[in-house]
């Protein structure tokens, strides 16, 4: 098997083992929507070209996205003070209400996951995945 097959099959594993794919998101969120909504929660006020490059996303898309969360009533957009041109975005109460819920959904997985590993197996886990983030330069510069 060859290294981009190897880390494909890695990628499916691990998105398999957290429940990437059967995660407990609340209805109508996306796993993009849910990341969006958690960068904007932790960079608040965010703009949404920010948020585009950061989570490598097309910004037609993430306009598109922003668009919908806003009209699902989970972000505002106001201009910003400094260019009203630009957008800032903050979370809606209701918006903090769905992003905890997906934290808490996710915090669940790992626990999941974690609680099958020996506790001798933790150190090294954790020691493997710091390894992958700094071959891969996470996070990355200017993202």
């Amino acid at each position: 098997m060859g290294h981009i097959e190897r880390i494909r099959a890695f990628n499916r594993f691990y998105a398999q083992e957290i429940g990437l794919l059967r995660q407990d998101l609340p209805r109508n969120i996306s796993y993009s929507d849910a990341r969006i909504l958690y960068e904007i929660g932790e960079a608040e006020p965010a703009r949404a070209r920010d948020l585009a490059q950061g989570l490598r996303l097309d910004e037609g898309y993430m306009s598109r996205s922003v668009k919908s969360l806003a009209e699902r009533g989970l972000l505002t957009r106001e201009p910003s003070p400094q260019d009203a041109r630009v957008m800032e975005l903050r979370l809606t109460a209701q918006g903090q209400a769905v992003l905890d819920r997906v934290l808490d959904a996710a915090r669940s997985a790992v626990e999941d996951m974690i609680a099958q590993v020996p506790e001798a197996n933790v150190p090294a886990l954790l020691e493997a995945m710091d390894t992958l983030k700094g071959v891969l330069g996470w996070p990355h510069v200017g993202a």
